[in-house]
C-alpha cells in the first residue's frame, strides 16, 4: 500500500521514522490540497479546519524540531530539558582539581539575597527535581511574590533554570547553582567554603 502512494525503500527505516514521514505527507495533503477543495465549493469552515488540523500534524510530526508549541489552546514542549535536568542532578560530575579552577565565578555571599539563598535551599531538596512557585513558597514560608523575586534574580544569574510543566512553569537548580547552595550551606562551617 505504501508503494501506492510513491513512498519507497522504507525497508531500512525504523517504525518511528515511518511513522513520522506518513504523518507528515497526510498532514501535507490535509494541509494544501483538500483545502484547496473545500474553499473551492465555498465551505470556508471546513477549509480552516483542515488547515488548522494539517498545521498540528505537521507540528507534532516534527515536535523534535522545535522547543516548544503552543496555538489554539493546544501547547506542546519537549520534555529533553526537563529530563536532562534530572539526569544532571542524579549523576555529578567527579570532582577534579580541574573542577575547582581559579576562573570560577564565586560570587560574595553577602551579595546574594537572603530570600534568594532560601529559595536555592528549597530547589536542592533531594524529594524534587522541579517544583513549581507555590510549592517553595510552602517549604520556605515566604510569599509568592517574594519567591518570583529570587527566582527572577537567581535566574538571570544562571542559578536556575525554567521549564513548563502541567500546571504553569516550573524551576530546577543549574550546577552553577548547586556550587552556589554548597557554598550557602556550609557558609557558617569553621573550614567551610570561604566567601569571595
Amino acid at each position: 500500500m505504501l508503494a501506492k502512494l510513491g513512498v519507497r525503500n522504507l525497508k531500512g527505516l525504523d517504525i518511528n521514522r515511518q511513522f513520522n514521514m506518513i504523518l507528515r505527507a497526510i498532514s501535507a495533503i490535509i494541509l494544501l490540497l483538500v483545502p484547496i477543495y473545500f474553499g473551492y465549493l465555498g465551505k470556508t469552515t471546513e477549509m480552516g479546519l483542515l488547515i488548522v488540523s494539517g498545521f498540528l500534524g505537521l507540528v507534532f510530526s516534527s515536535l523534535d524540531k522545535f522547543e516548544s508549541f503552543k496555538a489554539g489552546g493546544v501547547e506542546a514542549k519537549l520534555r529533553y530539558e526537563q529530563i536532562k535536568a534530572v539526569l544532571e542532578k542524579e549523576i555529578e560530575p567527579e570532582y577534579s582539581n580541574e573542577t575547582e579552577s581559579s576562573d570560577i565565578n564565586n560570587p560574595n555571599l553577602k551579595l546574594v539575597p537572603e530570600n534568594a539563598q532560601s529559595v536555592l535551599t528549597a530547589l536542592n531538596n533531594s524529594d524534587y527535581t522541579w517544583r513549581y512557585v507555590s510549592g517553595i513558597s510552602q517549604s520556605i514560608k515566604l510569599d509568592r511574590i517574594d519567591v518570583k523575586a529570587a527566582l527572577k534574580w537567581l535566574f538571570e544569574h544562571g542559578y536556575v533554570k525554567k521549564s513548563i510543566g502541567k500546571n504553569g512553569q516550573i524551576w530546577t537548580v543549574t550546577s552553577e547553582g548547586r556550587n552556589l547552595y554548597v557554598r550557602i550551606r556550609f557558609k557558617d562551617v569553621q573550614g567551610g567554603v570561604v566567601p569571595a
